[in-house]
């Protein structure tokens, strides 16, 4: 059963219950996400200006690219054509949003008083604010009132909604209980309390405060709810009686099977992948890309920011063929893959300029479908978006760029790696062409003397060597230092701990992990003896690594925090 597309926005939360129910529970959704959005609307902040991701076929005359004008001069009635069809081409200017700091923290009363109808403007509560803890990019947190203040619960929602499910308390709460849980909570947590009358009317003053009451009945009881939020009030229609029994019964909610039980996933829903293979950091995202089981299958991993934050979330996506390339882009995964042997683009979430259209044959990038098998066989190696198209390394460490046109064109980069901004379109990179080799970060190009220095990038810096053993290292505000590691030694990446550089290595054979410094070498006892060598963030000071039984741990090489660490076998 298809969702209508009213309750579109909120389809990824009503996706842990059943249609029935999800289609029954959408006005009091809708009724709630007004008042919740309108007195407190889901949105970061304005944003600024910050570079440009693309083109488009609308924007301000002054962003129109330079050829567009040219045409205005050269062939005046196809630009006039052009323009009446909107097919100008324009700079997309990229916005960078800052991401929320805290949490969306819910306080659920779940005394005797919401039996019923309360419970219900509750459930309608969590699928609305878990939709805005997405927007905000952030998770959500849920803790019940009359329990140990501060115990938290995060993770999924299905597993939350079972939480908050079983949760019945035997008395209502009061002032004390808010008081207790919201006294340490956390600076920048978005905190909601869903409760009935006669507790909201006791913490008079405080936002954010979700009340409602039972205000119309029909034959089976309650059809109608008046539900306030702050200075704003609605009467909301409730689902049915027989499947609103349901639902307070737990039985129109989606949950995974029990450990050791297989059951088939309902049509829609995503599923928990079973298999990870070459993880990577492929941007300056806090996330992780992998393969899955297939070479058509990738496997999408936030990485929290701090421990503890609950069970870590996975997302299987599942392309249209076997992918070569992919990448994190903003709020998007971008992917290379090869359908009816051609190179195409796929692109999961936000649209990304004309790169959806790209199709480029397999040979004119150089490769037969025997190539096209071995690249997907092996290791994800990331990609990367400049100037409207799309560059990749696709064999032999070689880099290539994918054009609109449909060309292929095999470029003189040597190395690439994302800027330390959100700002995706203008990757680092180092080139060797006719002219010499050159670094490219913007307050740090310089060519490379001699041309045959080895150059890594990372951290928004760079570091050179000519031994591979003495390193020139360039920190991003131009600073210097040298750094000397262990002979037969191999530098996995560099990474900066404020303004100190630091290199990560590993010894003969690829056992021993250290991390590298002026100061001293420390090893890392963790990290060592991976059945592969751990992979690490090309922006931000973190490690990633599967361990012998398949499970995947990440951590901050700072700090020594593990910060995720993924169940056996999930």
């Amino acid at each position: 059963m298809r969702l209508p597309s009213g309750l579109g926005p909120w389809s990824e939360s009503l996706s842990s219950l059943t249609p029935e129910l999800a289609l029954a529970l959408g006005p009091l959704v809708r009724g709630v996400d007004r008042l919740v959005s309108g007195q407190n609307p889901a949105r970061p902040g304005p944003g600024t200006l910050n570079g440009f991701e693309g083109v488009t076929t609308h924007g301000h005359p002054e962003l129109m690219l330079v050829s567009e004008w040219l045409l205005a001069d050269e062939a005046p009635d196809e630009f006039l054509r052009r323009a009446a069809q909107r097919e100008l081409l324009h700079l997309a200017p990229a916005v960078h949003t800052p991401t929320a700091r805290g949490r969306v923290a819910v306080l659920a009363d779940t005394g005797p008083a919401q039996a019923g109808a309360g419970r219900l403007v509750q459930l309608a509560c969590m699928i609305v604010l878990h939709r805005r803890a997405a927007t905000l990019g952030t998770e959500l947190a849920v803790g019940i009132l009359g329990r140990t203040p501060g115990d938290w619960h995060t993770g999924d929602l299905p597993e939350l909604l079972k939480t908050w499910l079983d949760s019945r308390g035997p008395a209502d709460s009061d002032a004390d209980d808010v008081s207790a849980w919201t006294r340490d909570i956390a600076h920048g947590d978005d905190v909601w309390i869903l409760t009935g009358p006669r507790l909201s009317a006791k913490l008079h003053g405080r936002r954010r405060v979700v009340s409602s009451r039972e205000s119309a009945w029909g034959e089976h009881g309650a059809t109608h709810v008046r539900v306030t939020c702050d200075d704003s009030g609605a009467e909301l229609a409730l689902p049915p009686g027989p499947i609103a029994v349901r639902a307070l019964r737990g039985r129109e909610f989606r949950r995974e099977p029990a450990p050791g039980r297989r059951e088939s996933a309902p049509a829609g829903t995503p599923e928990v992948p079973g298999t990870l293979r070459f993880p990577i950091f492929p941007s300056s995202a806090w996330r992780i890309l992998a393969r899955g089981a297939t070479s058509a299958e990738l496997v999408s991993i936030h990485v929290p920011q701090t421990p503890g934050r609950g069970p870590v979330r996975k997302r299987l996506h599942r392309l249209e063929g076997p992918v070569l390339a992919a990448s994190a882009l903003g709020k998007r995964i971008v992917a290379v893959i090869e359908s009816d042997g051609r190179l195409r683009v796929q692109v999961i979430g936000h649209p990304l300029g004309r790169v959806a259209s790209m199709s480029v044959p397999v040979e004119a990038a150089g490769l037969d479908m025997d190539d096209v098998h071995q690249i997907c066989a092996e290791g994800l190696v990331p990609l990367y978006y400049q100037s409207g198209d799309v560059i990749c390394p696709l064999r032999d460490g070689r880099w290539w760029r994918l054009a609109q046109d449909g060309g292929a064109v095999r470029t003189d980069l040597v190395t690439v790696g994302p800027a330390t901004s959100e700002q995706f379109d203008q990757p680092h990179h180092v080139t060797h062409g006719p002219h010499g080799k050159h670094v490219s970060i913007p307050r740090l190009w310089a060519p490379i003397e001699p041309q045959d220095d080895t150059v890594i990038l990372g951290g928004g810096g760079y570091a050179r060597s000519a031994d591979a053993r003495t390193w020139h290292v360039v920190h991003p505000n131009g600073s210097r230092a040298i750094i000397t590691i262990e002979p037969r030694s191999h530098v996995l990446g560099l990474v900066f701990d404020g303004r100190e550089p630091v290199l990560v290595t590993s010894g003969p054979g690829g056992v021993l992990l250290r991390l590298v410094r002026r100061s001293g070498t420390v090893t890392l006892t963790g990290w060592s003896g991976s059945p592969a060598p751990p992979v690490i963030h090309p922006t931000l000071p973190l490690i990633a690594a599967l361990d012998d039984t398949g499970r995947l741990k990440a951590g901050n090489l700072v700090t020594g925090k593990i910060l995720l660490h993924t169940a056996a076998g999930a």
